[in-house]
């Protein structure tokens, strides 16, 4: 009934009232419900993740009046290496309040190495009856690596050189760039992107002979790095 209350109107009068006396007065007493509905919400409920970096996670609680204390993130806990959780506080102009999750580069590397994804589940409770509010996130754990082989190789510059760099344990495709240790004038690298294939790419680099000759003459090894 509170639910159905709650869709139309944000509060509700109810009057107690009985009457008495010979002239039937009214003796009356009232009650102001104010009702909340809150729910919580994760922006995105599924996202891949490196393990390169922290990796943050916002919950946010609406149509609350109060700050909720102790905030769970399962299988988080607080003092745990790794996780920083924080309640966050009520917004009264917008009756909401926005906990988050840290989860540190170290502890994600920690987490690759047994398994690929892992499900965040945050946690409020309200109410005088302890109702738990959730919402879930699972991210997906992506280490990349980058391989070129062989790293160091003689080539002859009247002929053309392609390097393959391999982009691996990609969620999706990326642009490799390439550089140059030493600076060569008008030098452009211009490389095959590729494409995602599982989880792989390669990024192909394909010198010329005339761009490996302005390489020589300029004097540099000819270190080139995606």
């Amino acid at each position: 009934k509170l639910q159905t209350l709650g869709a139309s109107k944000d509060s509700e009068t109810f009057t107690c009232k009985i009457t008495v006396g010979t002239t039937n007065q009214d003796v009356t007493a009232t009650q102001v419900v104010t009702i909340f509905n809150p729910t919580a919400t994760i922006a995105s409920t599924n996202v891949p993740v490196y393990v390169v970096e922290d990796h943050v996670i916002s919950c946010v609680l609406t149509d609350m009046d109060k700050t909720v204390t102790g905030v769970k993130w399962d299988p988080a806990a607080t003092g745990t290496d790794g996780y920083t959780l924080e309640d966050g506080s009520n917004d009264s102009g917008t009756k909401s309040q926005t906990s988050k999750l840290t989860i540190s580069a170290a502890k994600l590397l920690s987490m690759k190495g047994s398994k690929i994804s892992e499900t965040f589940t945050c946690k409020f409770i309200v109410g005088t009856t302890k109702q738990a509010v959730t919402a879930t996130q699972t991210i997906t754990l992506y280490n990349p690596t980058a391989t070129i082989t062989p790293p160091a190789i003689t080539v002859f510059w009247p002929v053309a050189h392609t390097i393959n760099c391999v982009l691996d344990d990609l969620p999706v495709a990326k642009t490799a760039q390439w550089t140059l240790d030493t600076s060569v004038s008008n030098l452009v690298l211009s490389a095959n992107a590729g494409s995602l294939a599982g989880k792989s790419q390669t990024s192909a680099l394909t010198l010329s002979t005339a761009q490996l000759q302005s390489i020589k003459a300029a004097g540099s090894d000819g270190a080139v790095h995606a």
